[in-house]
């Protein structure tokens, strides 16, 4: 999944670590943890949690993954059914799987998306309609008015504060006029492979509208770091959505 993953992890620094609010991290561009170095796009300086997710920060969500432990790690992502299985209209989706290694290192790269994390988008888009439907998210359905069960992911106050800084992401760091008259709450994401190919553009989020409550997530494969091409298909479709809608 790459950085889209942060968001997994920020729900559980939220609710796991005493004074999160008031904590803050250096980034100088790489981080060492038992000895080999996590890597950066960039030396981020001094930044509190808002600021590690817009930066998408490597070294400050690994640190912060292994603060939390490979226990905490493993209950958050059953919680938020990425590792379970979707039944829609009688097809099952696939579930994710995870190791949140006792290794420190291997247990950072995990907390930011990377290692051997494998995330079904599905499910990653029901956790975006959580964030955004105040913990609750609408279960997954091929046709709309086919189904009307929720399933409840995270405390509403957690639920509030990622929406809040997926908000922060766009207005700070994205560009609000890269998504004209949508507001779009998001995060990107880079899902680096093996040998040498170009990596996946990820984009996740929702758009905070009651007349257009809509969660996506969109994947590019081999299309490059980061937003660009995944976000500028969200946009696209998104803007469609919404005239049609109209």
């Amino acid at each position: 999944p790459g950085s889209i993953f942060k968001l997994v992890t920020t729900k559980a620094a939220l609710e796991n670590i005493a004074g999160i609010d008031d904590w803050s991290f250096t980034c100088t561009g790489s981080h060492v943890i038992d000895g080999e170095k996590i890597t950066c796009t960039a030396a981020h300086g001094r930044q509190n949690i808002y600021g590690a997710l817009s930066n998408s920060c490597n070294c400050a969500y690994a640190s912060l993954a292994v603060e939390l432990g490979s226990d905490v790690m493993e209950k958050t992502v059953e919680q938020l059914g990425l590792t379970s299985s979707y039944d829609i209209n009688g097809i099952k989706s696939k579930a994710g799987s995870f190791t949140f290694d006792t290794y420190n290192y291997n247990l950072g790269w995990a907390g930011i998306g990377q290692f051997e994390d494998q995330v079904n988008p599905l499910s990653m888009m029901v956790y975006m309609g959580a964030i955004a439907g105040g913990g609750e998210a609408a279960k997954p359905y091929l046709l709309q008015g086919t189904g009307e069960d929720t399933v409840s992911m995270l405390d509403s106050n957690t639920a509030a504060k990622i929406k809040e800084m997926m908000r922060n992401n766009v207005v700070s760091n994205y560009g609000d006029g890269n998504y004209p008259g949508l507001e779009l709450h998001a995060k990107s994401g880079t899902a680096e492979l093996s040998g040498g190919s170009e990596p996946h553009s990820v984009f996740a989020g929702f758009l905070d509208d009651s007349e257009h409550p809509y969660a996506f997530i969109v994947i590019a494969e081999n299309a490059g770091a980061g937003r660009g091409v995944a976000g500028s298909v969200a946009n696209a479709v998104l803007q469609k959505a919404v005239m049609l809608a109209d």
